[in-house]
């Protein structure tokens, strides 16, 4: 189901060639769906504490950072190839919980991370049509998600708020996420935007 997604954004992309607005699209549609759920009560409503802003917004960059990058790396290179370098992303989650927070895993843990490390890598070695910019926007987005997996941890405490269970909390985090990343697609791709726009409509098929 995810190669799907990512396939049918590769061709959404091949189209409107503008990877940051589609990614902060992506983030809007999350939030404005969160929002829906809390205002019609579906679902009880976070309520953050001062402290718990702080720690949903720096959640909220590292998920806004990843998800921008995962869509540059996509709109830069063949899905296969994003696929490969995505694949080191449980790497850097142990090597960020080791740098950041001292935490070692069991040896067995790193032990089985060197068939990965070793396959992407041949992989990447490879692939006849490798990219610079979506080889480093996939390894730049698994940093970021993986400091986002970390650190959401700690938002995970009664100090963040009331009603903070894991699907409210991601749903905060998209939200943030989507306020962070305006000001990007918009320095980025906001004078480009219109021409590329005008030429995906008037594009044939």
């Amino acid at each position: 189901m995810y190669n799907l997604f990512c396939r049918k954004y590769k061709k959404l992309l091949n189209i409107l060639p503008a990877p940051l607005t589609v990614g902060s699209i992506q983030l809007l549609i999350g939030s404005m769906y969160s929002m829906l759920l809390w205002g019609t009560k579906i679902r009880a409503a976070p309520q953050l504490t001062a402290e718990g802003r702080d720690k949903v917004t720096k959640v909220g960059f590292y998920h806004s950072a990843g998800q921008l990058l995962s869509m540059m790396s996509l709109g830069a290179g063949p899905v296969s190839f994003t696929h490969i370098v995505k694949a080191l992303e449980p790497f850097f989650s142990a090597a960020v919980s080791v740098v950041v927070f001292g935490k070692r895993m069991k040896p067995q843990v790193y032990a089985s991370l060197i068939p990965v490390v070793g396959g992407v890598s041949y992989a990447c070695l490879k692939e006849l049509s490798f990219s610079w910019l979506a080889f480093w926007s996939a390894m730049g987005s698994n940093l970021a998600f993986a400091l986002r997996a970390v650190v959401s941890k700690s938002a995970m405490t009664p100090s963040t708020g009331e009603n903070i269970t894991s699907t409210n909390l991601f749903g905060l985090v998209t939200i943030y996420s989507f306020i962070i990343s305006i000001p990007i697609f918009l320095l980025g791709e906001g004078r480009s935007f219109p021409g590329l726009w005008s030429s995906a409509i008037g594009g044939e098929g």
